[in-house]
């Protein structure tokens, strides 16, 4: 889902518009253990600690659901529309583990999840986004996850 210029906005219903978070792409696979994942293959894990504590505080609740795959963007938000890429790439370049969590703490990033590709082991990428979405929802509600964007919240 890479961005393609257009002149014109789309009308018809077959399009689905949501907001677009300047940050990394980012596969979170989880089987045993949480793996962040760049769209290029990197591992994110030691870049995003936050991210991973949170994963790993919620391993009981989110074991019945395991293996799953979601695809989502890390970000550093502003505001519940806004992310600073530059923030979320310096913490991408970062080699010294004291100052990824020094940033971890100062900027603490989210993972703003959109799709879900694997459910229960099951790989779902090929039924339809609408459907997924709703799969997706129906997740995090059973999660008690929030289904909106709240950059306050320190759920990452």
């Amino acid at each position: 889902m890479l961005l393609t210029a257009a002149e014109e906005i789309p009308t018809s219903t077959e399009w689905l518009y949501e907001t677009k978070y300047d940050g990394f792409r980012c596969g979170l696979e989880w089987v045993d253990e949480p793996i962040l994942k760049s769209r290029h293959g990197n591992i994110l894990n030691s870049k995003f600690p936050e991210i991973i504590s949170f994963c790993n505080d919620i391993r009981e609740r989110i074991k019945p659901f395991l293996p799953l795959s979601l695809d989502g963007e890390l970000v550093y938000l502003t505001n519940n529309f806004q992310s600073i890429f530059s923030v979320v790439q310096t913490r991408g370049r970062m080699r010294s583990q004291n100052t990824i969590v020094q940033h971890a703490n100062s900027f603490p990033c989210h993972n703003v999840v959109f799709d879900y590709m694997t459910e229960k082991g099951e790989n779902i990428s090929n039924i339809q986004y609408t459907e997924r979405k709703q799969k997706l929802s129906e997740l995090f509600k059973r999660l008690n996850f929030p289904l909106t964007l709240n950059y306050l919240d320190k759920s990452r």
